[in-house]
């Protein structure tokens, strides 16, 4: 969600549409995307971040994408494909073992991986990658594959299928704090 002095942008995940709430008379428009994405971060009230799963399933099932795009003129103004920019190690079904979220505050958004130790920071104001950050524990990615559902059907599940990283939250003052589930100490009661 992004919210400007005249706006509210919101992405609508089942009509695969930005919908823009004009705050002046409640008008709803829809601004529909050609294709699913997941995890959408709003820059302005022209740019979205993104992170796609996989454009071309068949030939090239390994890719995460990022991209900068601009909604109002649709098109691209930046993409980032991990596996080549920013040296992630190539592994089956990229995009399910590094499925994640944004996180944001005014000057910078971060993803976070849900089950691996890595964070891409990207500038909102000059719409760029940053760079890339480990945890400090350097959880490794899981492994992604099929399993058999039954009735023909296959689902796509991450080994092990943990996801230590839960949530984030980016302060004002460019603090993150990422909920970490798994802990080898209890806490005092």
């Amino acid at each position: 969600m992004f919210e400007s002095s005249t706006n509210l942008l919101l992405y609508d995940f089942a009509q695969r549409a930005i919908k823009i709430v004009s705050k002046e008379n409640a008008e709803i428009n829809h601004i529909s995307l050609n294709d699913y994405f997941y995890s959408p971060a709003f820059f302005n009230d022209n740019n979205i971040l993104l992170r796609w799963g996989v454009t071309d399933f068949e030939n090239n099932p390994n890719q995460l994408i990022f991209n900068v795009y601009n909604y109002n003129d649709a098109q691209s103004v930046n993409e980032y494909n991990i596996n080549n920019s920013f040296g992630i190690e190539d592994v089956p079904f990229i995009y399910k073992s590094y499925e994640g979220d944004f996180v944001q505050n005014s000057e910078f958004s971060v993803y976070f991986s849900y089950s691996a130790g890595v964070l891409f920071i990207f500038d909102n104001q000059k719409l760029d990658f940053v760079k890339k950050i480990q945890t400090i524990d350097k959880t490794p990615p899981p492994k992604a594959g099929f399993i058999e559902l039954g009735g023909g059907m296959k689902g796509l599940i991450n080994t092990p299928a943990i996801q230590p990283f839960n949530d984030a939250v980016l302060d004002n003052e460019n603090h993150l704090f990422l909920l970490n589930t798994i802990t080898d100490k209890k806490t005092p009661q």
